[in-house]
């Protein structure tokens, strides 16, 4: 692996060596190698992906787990093993463009932004089968009432292996204390404290990584509660208010300690969010819904009283977020 390219490309994978080798595959045909450096994470163990790396050995560094360490903290585990300024995961069962990383690169180098969310196409791409995917359709920066959008759904994010490293401790330390966020969405906590910092993130609308064969997530938070389950959503959402409310002890500049208690705010509605969306059980929904229709029936003026000030904690909360911290 040299170390003189800008960007190195890191694959996590979990027992899935034929979807892998056709990734690795992919990156050979278009010689993707010989512009980002490629590390492989075997999350295993699994024989059969340690293998590949006969194979492959010449096109991609190999790591190896003795046991399943997880996603977050492989995902760490990657900003101490790159070797570029700039680091970009992807999925082992999604598809890499050589085309849309030469687009990317240029940027970089010319711009040196902190973060970078590309654009992911689900499968067929936009005006065919699939569609565009992750947060809006067009460059420019990204605020703190973006990052959901931007940065849930990991593929194709690029990151200032710098600015980024010194946030892991935080990282790592929250997933010590069990909070299902650090273990489900490591990247979008590094893009807050980012932001929070007054560091500029940006969308950009190459598309280096595009959905592939979409296989099942089998990533669960510290309790055992799976990735689309509602107690996962419920945990992720509470952690998220116990992580910004740690941020406030945490070396920000006092613009973005500021933003903390809107950000508290915004997943404390979150939290709600994500329990009734996940809720898929025929009665319950008829429950709330006939409960629903009570209350409006019985309280209009509350009901509206209640809505428009929802409304107006809404909109101030994400005045608050949009505009830009400003550094010390």
């Amino acid at each position: 692996m040299s170390n003189d390219k800008l960007l190195s490309i890191c694959i996590p994978s979990y027992k899935r060596p034929a979807k892998l080798r056709e990734l690795l595959q992919s990156i050979e045909r278009q010689k993707i190698a010989d512009i980002a450096d490629i590390i492989v994470t075997d999350d295993g163990p699994c024989e059969e992906t340690k293998a590949l790396a006969g194979e492959f050995g010449g096109t991609a560094k190999f790591i190896y787990h003795n046991s399943n360490e997880g996603y977050a903290r492989t995902f760490i585990e990657f900003f101490s093993k790159c070797r570029t300024p700039y680091l970009m995961t992807t999925a082992d069962d999604d598809t890499l463009s050589r085309e849309a990383i030469e687009e990317l690169l240029p940027f970089l180098k010319s711009t040196e932004p902190a973060f970078v969310s590309t654009v992911w196409n689900l499968r067929g791409g936009p005006g065919k089968n699939g569609c565009h995917y992750r947060g809006r359709r067009k460059a420019g920066e990204i605020s703190l009432a973006d990052v959901t959008a931007a940065s849930t759904h990991a593929p194709g994010l690029v990151y200032n292996v710098g600015k980024a490293s010194p946030l892991l401790e935080f990282i790592e330390r929250n997933t010590e204390l069990g909070r299902a966020a650090a273990f489900f969405y490591p990247q979008t906590l590094i893009v807050y404290i980012l932001l929070l910092s007054g560091e500029k993130c940006f969308y950009h609308l190459s598309s280096p990584v595009n959905e592939g064969s979409a296989e099942t997530s089998g990533l669960k938070d510290p309790a055992g509660n799976g990735y689309w389950s509602v107690p996962g959503r419920w945990r992720t959402s509470l952690s998220y208010i116990d992580i910004f409310r740690d941020l406030k002890s945490y070396a920000l500049p006092p613009d973005g300690i500021s933003r903390l208690d809107a950000l508290v705010t915004k997943s404390e509605l979150e939290a709600f969010r994500r329990v009734t969306s996940g809720v898929s059980g025929k009665a319950l929904r008829e429950y709330w819904m006939a409960g629903g229709f009570i209350y409006a029936v019985t309280h209009p003026i509350g009901l509206l009283r209640s809505l428009a000030a929802w409304a107006r904690a809404k909109a101030a909360i994400s005045r608050k977020l949009k505009s830009p911290v400003k550094r010390q």
